[in-house]
């Protein structure tokens, strides 16, 4: 279960990625985050997840592709490849909740939710999916594989 959280997780923010780099490649827009994606009018720059200009369209890119490699890397049968994998999508997968914790304490006025529910729930997902991370990292640290 947990590799399918981590699969599907892998590829919906890669999608995500290239979906902003193309806004950027086009001009269609200056700047880029998965934050607009949910609230158009936030401004907020969520730390490693902010793109602007050609250059950032390349650096989203690329960062798609290294999110694909590492997925790839997570499921060799060479171990020190897989525990890389591993600890890159976990990293990966944490950096997201960071922003999106930063993204609640921030909409947390007296006491109480005054934001977006999506962003909430989006949150609570994204810290799910890094407790799932860090199981199938748990998981699959020691296994030898024989063929």
């Amino acid at each position: 279960m947990t590799t399918t959280i981590a699969w599907v997780f892998g590829f919906a923010t890669a999608g995500v990625l290239v979906y902003l780099a193309m806004g950027l490649y086009t001009g269609e827009s200056m700047f880029a985050s998965p934050i607009l994606l949910l609230d158009p009018a936030d401004v907020s720059r969520p730390v490693g997840l902010s793109f602007a200009g050609m250059t950032g369209a390349y650096i989203a890119v690329g960062t798609a592709a290294g999110v694909m490699l590492v997925l790839a890397m997570s499921m060799m049968f060479n171990s020190g490849m897989r525990k890389l994998g591993l600890l890159a999508m976990v990293g990966w997968s944490g950096l997201w909740a960071y922003n999106a914790v930063l993204m609640v304490i921030a909409g947390w006025k007296n006491g109480a939710w005054t934001g977006d529910q999506r962003v909430l729930a989006a949150a609570l997902v994204l810290v799910a999916v890094v407790g799932c991370m860090l199981h199938r990292m748990i998981r699959c640290w020691r296994v030898r594989v024989s063929m």
